[in-house]
């Protein structure tokens, strides 16, 4: 085996937790920080202010109420310490699961965070979190002491660079993918907010490859991908998606409601979501584990203008978008 994938295996498997966040709920963690004697929560509403009576936090080690008269304001951030809870309550510094659930069973945020190291934080960007050198508890996050250099290059299996490819990466909260430029020369380079960074790269002739990457705060990483020829008897199947389908939409253009179906093949975790033409998520239809067959979704927007949109189908295995037009 080659030594630079030997390299590449390795630092997968060393990677710290990925971080995961449930794109199903609105965000209420805003950031996280944690050590071994100590922890913060800041929360922040997008939505009217209320009132955490009721309310709890949930961590894999338990679980702990709000004390009584706390309010969580319209965009105003709230510092969440162990005093203002009513039993104990610990957040593992070197990954944990939390839960924001509301009068005992309604989960409003659902995060995993990775490994913190003291003095760093996971914070809340957009729809996807980021490891943080500079935690900023009680203010806006700032993407200060938050940044990764990626420099890879990608080879065949013979050490050669490998060019002309189509590639993309995207943060591993399902943020739609971007395209990558990837030179003659085979390389890339890329700078993203510290998060677990996903990559997929397509060459006529060669096997797709995904690939994951942990980006650290304030560092460079340098990685090297290898393609691998499709043999001919592999040419013929279609990779492992025949059977998945998305389907246009109806009707379409449409005014208050439209509909389509789509089909996997097998049972696994998926994602269904509409995008503007900007890239940026509108609404998420579906995101958990189902049974492969076929199913129908109905997207009814309130308050989107009209416009073109996008509305994607995403498994492990298998991705695809449709374009549809929303008149009012």
């Amino acid at each position: 085996m080659k030594k630079s994938l030997l390299i590449l295996l390795l630092a997968i498997a060393l990677r710290p937790i990925p971080l995961h966040s449930n794109p199903i709920i609105a965000r209420w963690f805003s950031e996280i920080v944690a050590d071994s004697t100590s922890w913060a929560v800041e929360l922040i509403t997008y939505d009217d202010s209320v009132s955490l009576d009721g309310w709890y936090l949930a961590s894999n080690s338990g679980q702990a109420a709000f004390r009584s008269g706390l309010v969580l304001r319209y965009l105003q951030y709230l510092v969440i310490t162990q005093d203002d809870l009513q039993n104990e309550f610990h957040i593992n510094p070197a990954g944990d699961r939390l839960q924001l659930i509301a009068h005992g069973s309604l989960v409003r945020d659902d995060i995993t965070i990775g490994p913190l190291q003291h003095g760093q934080s996971w914070s809340l960007e957009a729809d996807w979190y980021y490891l943080d050198n500079s935690p900023t508890l009680g203010q806006s996050n700032d993407t200060l002491n938050a940044m990764c250099q990626i420099e890879g290059t990608v080879t065949d299996i013979n050490g050669f660079p490998v060019g002309e490819i189509t590639a993309y990466w995207s943060y591993s909260t399902w943020w739609p993918e971007r395209s990558l430029v990837v030179d003659s020369a085979g390389h890339f380079s890329l700078r993203v907010l510290a998060n677990s960074i996903n990559f997929m790269f397509q060459k006529t002739n060669y096997k797709t490859l995904r690939s994951e990457v942990q980006a650290y705060p304030e560092s460079t990483i340098t990685v090297q991908l290898t393609l691998e020829v499709v043999d001919a008897v592999e040419q013929t199947p279609d990779e492992g998606t025949s059977g998945y389908a998305l389907n246009a939409s109806y009707p379409n253009p449409f005014n208050g409601r439209m509909s389509f179906t789509y089909r996997i093949s097998r049972d696994e975790f998926v994602d269904v979501s509409v995008f503007d033409v900007q890239g940026r998520l509108v609404e998420n239809l579906q995101s958990g584990f189902q049974a492969k067959g076929e199913y129908r979704l109905v997207w009814a927007p309130l308050s989107a203008p009209s416009g073109i949109y996008f509305y994607r189908l995403r498994t492990p295995r298998f991705m695809m978008s449709k374009k549809c037009s929303l008149m009012k």
